[in-house]
């Protein structure tokens, strides 16, 4: 018995739902030939046709060298995390690699493929290559591959952006359909033209020109949703930050070339534009606003209560000794970046609002304390008799800040003092605060109440 040709196998590797494609279409020319033998091309000409357009998409998916993030797909389901393969797994994963023109030396194969060499050695060789190509065991991953390999996922050409989440979807990685990447067919305009209809329609709405828009990289998709099954265009004019990425201006174009609106997408429309317009304009006026408050407080206050720098003055983040040093460093767009220069005071030195003096605190609204009177001990007193409470116990306060705090309690008046030791987290600046020890004493009489390790730790 003559054996069926299967298709799948017949040219390589192919996208399955072309193959049924071709499949069902061939079914349906046999039937159509069996039923009325009017075509003058025969089924087997046809057969030969499509099999040969089977055989050219075949060919540009493994011209793309893309099978070795197929590969990572199919271990990610078989089995699991990069930390859970094992030697088979990620000798699979790099002889694929291998075949698809990655960067890796007969060398390393010839150990890898030896006998004679160790499952340890072999499995050491196999993350060091994996780890050199893709980043941190942690975070290997077909994903992190794919953006390794092709850049920022909005970066992503059309084919790769169809090739990848389609794969994903077949293999049950990727759920959701209601956005999906689709190629443009005969008829639709090129991507060129969809690009440049975009840019003009963002210079003319915002008043814009061709240097403004230098600034900006372009992203490009050709999709249907699942509330709009007519493919259309989006342009996306982004900024590269860090790995990922922030959008500016969002175009939707119908597939000939206009653009267009949709309620569940935000983009360019006059009306929308109009509105950005306004909101960016109160935006810049609002940081105005705030500059210049932020600038008269920095004025207004004469002295940092604690500082470790041993400065006079507040100051915001972008002249901060400690940025420019170790403590902080934040690389140069973080330092001149608006949200980081309205950071009043510069939590680097004041770190909280909880570190400025007791009398800022109460100037500034920054809490309900009780306003000092006459007849108190001075808040700067008070702290060092708690330092000497605690040091005295024998407890070490190296490192560790003091915030002050004022409250009535059982008809008297108290300091409050804890001794915080803080983290700053590099890259943004944020302060994690852990009181360590508290003292409490009479704020008249300077009276110890109670000096020890923070109750509410533990």
């Amino acid at each position: 018995m003559k054996k069926e040709l299967d298709i799948s196998r017949a040219f390589g590797r192919a996208d399955q739902k072309f193959v049924y494609c071709v499949h069902s279409t061939l079914e349906g020319l046999k039937a159509q030939e069996e039923k009325k033998m009017k075509k003058k091309m025969g089924i087997g000409m046809i057969a030969i046709a499509l099999l040969l357009l089977l055989a050219m998409g075949t060919a540009i998916a493994l011209s793309m060298h893309w099978n070795h993030i197929e590969t990572a797909m199919d271990l990610a389901v078989e089995s699991g995390a990069y930390f859970e393969w094992g030697l088979d797994e990620k000798l699979r994963l790099i002889q694929d690699m291998k075949e698809d023109n990655v960067d890796i030396s007969d060398d390393e194969m010839a150990v890898l493929m030896d006998e004679a060499a160790s499952k340890e050695e072999k499995m050491k060789l196999a993350d060091e290559i994996l780890t050199r190509h893709y980043g941190e065991e942690e975070f290997l991953y077909y994903y992190t591959m794919a953006e390794r390999e092709w850049g920022l996922p909005i970066a992503w050409t059309l084919e790769q952006k169809h090739w990848f989440y389609q794969m994903e979807r077949e293999k049950g990685l990727y759920h959701d359909l209601s956005w999906i990447d689709l190629l443009p067919e005969e008829g639709d305009i090129s991507r060129e033209k969809a690009v440049e209809t975009a840019r003009k329609g963002i210079m003319d709405a915002f008043e814009l020109k061709q240097e403004d828009m230098a600034a900006f990289e372009t992203g490009i998709s050709f999709f249907i949703t699942d509330t709009c099954d007519v493919p259309r265009w989006m342009i996306e004019f982004y900024i590269p930050r860090e790995g990922t990425w922030q959008t500016q201006y969002s175009v939707l174009l119908t597939r000939e070339g206009d653009i267009t609106e949709d309620g569940d997408l935000y983009v360019l429309t006059p009306e929308n534009a109009r509105i950005q317009k306004e909101e960016d304009a109160l935006r810049e006026q609002e940081a105005s606003d705030w500059e210049k408050r932020g600038q008269k407080k920095l004025k207004d206050m004469e002295s940092v209560y604690y500082n470790p720098n041993g400065g006079k003055n507040y100051h915001f983040i972008s002249d901060c000794p400690m940025v420019k040093k170790e403590l902080l460093p934040m690389k140069e767009l973080q330092k001149t970046d608006s949200a980081f220069q309205r950071l009043t005071p510069c939590p680097a030195c004041v770190n909280n609002q909880d570190y400025w003096s007791l009398e800022d605190k109460i100037l500034y609204e920054c809490g309900n304390w009780v306003i000092p009177e006459e007849g108190w001990i001075a808040s700067d007193e008070a702290v060092k008799k708690a330092r000497e409470a605690l040091e005295t116990q024998g407890f070490v306060l190296d490192g560790l800040y003091p915030a002050v705090f004022s409250h009535e309690m059982d008809g008297r008046y108290v300091y409050q003092i804890y001794f915080d030791r803080l983290e700053i987290e590099a890259q943004t600046g944020y302060v994690y605060i852990e009181p360590v020890y508290e003292v409490m004493l009479d704020a008249h009489t300077g009276e110890m109440i109670r000096a020890g390790e923070n109750q509410s730790n533990g």
